[in-house]
């Protein structure tokens, strides 16, 4: 959504503060799919010691040239905000996820 700060959303670019300094700031790109997604379930999943959650659905944008992937968000149990890391590799979404202990 625009103008989120929600962990569904990042942003990215440069804009003024105060006394003309840059900082970093919007472009807008989406953390994961929306409803077009064609499995009504999304099933999360907690590490087993509990430390991470990892929540399927996620999108991320390549490095090379910047495409939309599908992957499964990494989320940190102390930091809830922003993913910690993402696991790419699948061909289509990711709508289930589950750790092997």
């Amino acid at each position: 959504a625009a103008g989120s700060d929600g962990p569904a959303a990042r942003r990215e670019g440069v804009a003024s503060a105060a006394g003309g300094e840059k900082r970093p700031v919007a472009k807008e790109s989406r953390l994961f799919l929306d409803e077009s997604v064609p499995s009504f379930f999304r099933r999360p999943a907690w590490s087993p010691c509990g430390s991470f959650l990892l929540l399927p659905c996620g999108q991320h944008a390549r490095a090379s040239d910047g495409a939309q992937v599908p992957t499964c968000h990494v989320f940190a149990r102390a930091n809830l905000t922003a993913p910690c890391a993402h696991l790419p590799g699948a061909p289509k979404a990711v709508v289930a996820v589950r750790c092997c202990p």
